[in-house]
């Protein structure tokens, strides 16, 4: 399947005549494809591309980025709370938050089934955390009004934006009323930067706070609170809720 992948790239996959919907799932599973194949190469190392050289130098990276990213304050984690993380790769952020909280429920949901696999055995002995695949537009896995806090770092600054709004929607679906949905994305600095194709899993796509707070209001959030990034490298951090 991979190979397939790779040949029908090269040929341009005769977008060309392709219904729109077609391609948008073609792309869904090429993204997909992308990712297994940076799991299989060196999962780690295309995680946290300063901090992979051992599982120890790994750790601590998610805990420094785990409280990053749940540092707001309406963040409440109460006793048997289920939290959500979209795009969680191996683990990294999970592993801390069982050690500290193991009276709560942590899912990751990532695209690739590689990841997933090696995360869930980096993580066999934490009954409360969940591992799923999902194929990157949707949460079906998941009932309306499940999850307290839905968490996302360093993973939708990669996505094609085309996927945003349908993400956005369905965590809003699956955020029980009162939930919060926590996210970082890059800021934008140069508006006449090059936007990265659709094809592209990789490249990192930037905004600015006013078109990250329209993304969310459009999806039905209350935006509660988002920082004012001061230089082009600067994250953009959005606490928003249901």
């Amino acid at each position: 399947m991979e190979v397939k992948s790779r040949v029908l790239g090269k040929q341009g996959l005769f977008t060309k005549g392709i219904p729109t919907r077609l391609r948008w799932w073609w792309n869904l599973y090429r993204m997909k494809g992308y990712w297994d194949r940076c799991a299989k190469e060196n999962a780690r190392q295309h995680i946290a591309i300063h901090d992979w050289e051992s599982e120890e130098r790994f750790h601590e990276s998610g805990v420094r980025d785990s409280k990053k990213i749940l540092s707001s304050r309406y963040i409440q984690i109460d006793r048997g709370a289920r939290i959500l993380e979209l795009g969680c790769g191996i683990g990294r952020l999970l592993k801390p938050l069982a050690l500290e909280r193991r009276d709560v429920e942590l899912y990751g949901v990532d695209v690739s089934s590689e990841m997933i696999r090696q995360g869930r055995e980096r993580l066999k002995d934490f009954p409360n955390i969940y591992l799923h695949e999902i194929n990157g537009k949707d949460l079906v896995l998941f009932e309306d009004d499940f999850f307290d806090v839905v968490f996302s770092y360093i993973t939708l600054q990669h996505v094609p934006r085309e996927y945003h709004a349908g993400l956005f929607r369905e965590v809003h679906r699956v955020l029980k009323q009162g939930g919060i949905f926590t996210l970082q994305m890059q800021s934008l600095a140069d508006t006449n930067k090059k936007e990265p194709g659709k094809n592209d899993f990789r490249t990192i796509r930037s905004y600015t706070p006013d078109v990250l707070h329209k993304m969310c209001t459009q999806c039905d959030f209350t935006v509660l609170e988002m920082n004012d990034p001061h230089h082009g490298n600067d994250y953009i951090y959005v606490t928003v809720r249901k």
